[in-house]
């Protein structure tokens, strides 16, 4: 990845953390239906479409999950 792409996009790059002991806790929540994050994904892209995003081919997303696989 292209540090000055980076920069001239205005890209910002964000990490997670996950803490072991409550993940499993969290993975419940979501399978189960009780925790509601619809609301928190703006776009969901295939991880073949992840370069065209970042060379800027994709407009209009700001919020991305990128999902791995079906």
């Amino acid at each position: 990845m292209n540090a000055y792409d980076i920069h001239r996009k205005q890209l910002t790059i964000q990490g997670s953390f996950i803490d072991l002991l409550s993940f499993s806790d969290a993975m419940a929540l979501l399978a189960s239906g009780k925790a509601d994050v619809e609301p928190l994904i703006g776009h969901v892209l295939g991880l073949e479409q992840v370069q065209d995003f970042l060379d800027g081919k994709i407009s209009g997303v700001s919020k991305v999950v990128v999902r791995i696989q079906d």
